[in-house]
């Protein structure tokens, strides 16, 4: 069976020193219970910055303030769509304010974390925890199931182009940022859905040699087992011949 959502967490959740170690003990689970492909997946993830530890273990520890967060990034979004379509200026101001008290409580829990696990406090890291935050809060839902989940892979950048939320019209000044971004995640899934079909093929081939090799060791236990029984017969005849010899000395001198 694959890992489940509340596994994948867990992996996420342990301290970065112990992250590889625990994967390779999730993949290894996953091949021995047949499920290969699942394996390979697992595998494959990269232990995330220690940044994104700390924002994945406070997401799983205070699941109310990220969940407030997240509300927050969808009211911005709402109101610059309505301010670049020339309504509700004063939404903007609140919606923005709101986000940043959210990310300001949740940046100084998140450093606080990461203090308390002995990493140092630095401008760099703060703006990276401030910026992958944000990024998260105000991206698209798959980001936002990370955040909310404690599975953020990797820190994010802060978003480069605006994206309306459904139910309300795209401005016409970003329409072709849009297409761009429309484009990358084409291309984004279907370079995910390459490396799955070369995944597959992996673990079939995994699958095969796993096999040729059960049969060749089957063939040594087999050969192995010939040649002690060979070697047995060839000391009983030597025990043979020598007691006929002496058999014969024997009538000889009579």
């Amino acid at each position: 069976m694959p890992l489940s959502a509340e596994d994948l967490a867990r992996l996420y959740a342990v301290p970065p020193a112990e992250f590889v170690r625990e994967r390779d003990a999730a993949a290894k689970r996953l091949r021995e219970a047949g499920n290969a492909a699942a394996a390979v997946a697992i595998k494959a993830l990269r232990r995330p910055p220690v940044t994104v530890w700390a924002i994945n273990r406070l997401a799983q520890e205070r699941p109310a303030e990220i969940a407030a967060l997240i509300d927050a990034g969808e009211a911005l979004e709402k109101a610059q769509a309505l301010a670049l379509a020339g309504q509700a200026g004063d939404a903007l101001r609140e919606a923005t304010r709101r986000e940043r008290e959210c990310l300001t409580r949740l940046v100084s829990a998140v450093e606080a974390l990461l203090t308390a696990a002995g990493h140092a406090e630095s401008p760099a890291t703060r703006r990276e925890i401030q910026q992958t935050l944000h990024a998260a809060a105000t991206g698209d839902e798959g980001v936002r199931i990370q955040l909310r989940t404690g599975t953020l892979p990797r820190a994010l950048e802060p978003p480069t182009a605006f994206r309306a939320p459904e139910g309300l019209p795209v401005p016409k000044t970003v329409v072709g940022d849009q297409h761009s971004e429309q484009a990358r995640l084409r291309e984004a899934k279907q370079t995910a859905e390459r490396l799955a079909r070369e995944a597959e093929r992996a673990a079939a081939e995994l699958g095969r040699l796993e096999a040729r090799l059960a049969a060749a060791k089957a063939e040594v236990d087999r050969l192995t087992e010939e040649v002690r029984r060979a070697q047995k017969d060839a000391r009983d005849a030597r025990t043979r011949a020598q007691k006929a010899e002496r058999e014969l000395a024997a009538l000889t001198r009579a």
